[in-house]
């Protein structure tokens, strides 16, 4: 649950998305990391246009799409990803 991520700090699970097209939905986040195992609800898009916020089902997940997306495109956008913590 929420308690036992913020007791371990959270962040280690979950990227952050840059660059992404202002008018990107959930699904399009989705198929942008098709193959990756994200956990339910794991999507969040915002705060800025373009910024996305997306959490994995294992830090093996994030760390594994962190290497083979970041600097991918979406649409025609250049999407970079960070560590969320």
């Amino acid at each position: 649950g929420d308690a036992a991520v913020a007791a371990s700090g959270g962040g280690a699970d979950s990227l952050r998305l840059r660059g992404m097209p202002f008018h990107s939905t959930e699904a399009d986040v989705s198929s942008f990391f098709r193959g990756y195992s994200i956990a339910a609800g794991g999507i969040k898009l915002g705060p800025q246009g373009g910024h996305g916020h997306v959490r994995f089902a294992s830090v093996e997940e994030a760390r594994r799409a962190l290497v083979s997306l970041n600097h991918s495109y979406m649409g025609n956008r250049y999407i970079e990803l960070f560590w969320a913590s």
